[in-house]
């Protein structure tokens, strides 16, 4: 089944290099490592010496071009994944123990993509009451401050406590049942629960790939 998700939202290709290079940069990533970048991203040895040699001991092009192939779905690319926000890039650099560029690139991939999301304090009590729909949406306030009182309850769930927790989407059944997509540290979740009169109750979490379908569980 085709997913609903709207993939502008989340997809990146090779006219974000500009931008994919910039997040690079100021990372903090090691760019003489570009070349086993490359091979954990699934480029082929042969297409990384191919780059090393046209661009020698400059790694900086070395890493553009590394880049470039990648979002172009070179080599390996199937078998590596999708180029989308889901954390190739930075899984990438955690299995590389490059871990404080891997966070930094996590959350400017998903504001280049996705667009900043804030999540406040919750207020007690919401000014307006989401729509409904069984079609994913993108959060609004109130969805957000839903999603911020579900989130102890979906740590205890998944037994994990959460640093990044950005709600994205949500759908809604009735007046009070909604899941709701959230990005967290080490990918995507989708929290169930029901909301009524500012309070949360029978709160159930589970991790999901950013592209399945959103259904109630």
């Amino acid at each position: 089944m085709a997913s609903k998700y709207p993939r502008y939202y989340y997809q990146l290709t090779i006219d974000k290099l500009p931008d994919v290079v910039d997040l690079f940069e100021g990372c903090g990533f090691s760019q003489e490592r570009w070349y086993e970048l490359g091979l954990t991203l699934g480029l082929h040895k042969n297409t990384l010496d191919a780059i090393k040699r046209e661009n020698g001991t400059m790694h900086h092009d070395c890493l553009t071009e590394c880049l470039s192939k990648w979002l172009s779905r070179a080599d390996n690319f199937d078998s590596k994944g999708e180029t989308t926000f889901d954390l190739s890039l930075p899984n990438a650099l955690k299995s590389m123990n490059e871990n404080a560029a891997a966070d930094k690139l996590k959350e400017g991939l998903h504001q280049l993509l996705m667009g900043p999301v804030m999540v406040g304090s919750a207020p007690d009590r919401l000014p307006d009451t989401p729509p409904e729909g069984l079609d994913p949406m993108p959060v609004t306030p109130e969805v957000i401050s839903i999603a911020e009182k579900m989130k102890k309850n979906a740590e205890k769930k998944l037994k994990t406590s959460f640093t990044t927790y950005t709600p994205l989407y949500y759908i809604k059944k009735g007046e009070i049942d909604y899941c709701i997509r959230v990005l967290v540290d080490d990918g995507i979740i989708d929290v169930f629960g029901k909301y009524c009169a500012g309070y949360v109750m029978g709160v159930k979490a589970k991790h999901v790939n950013f592209g399945d379908n959103q259904t109630f569980f």
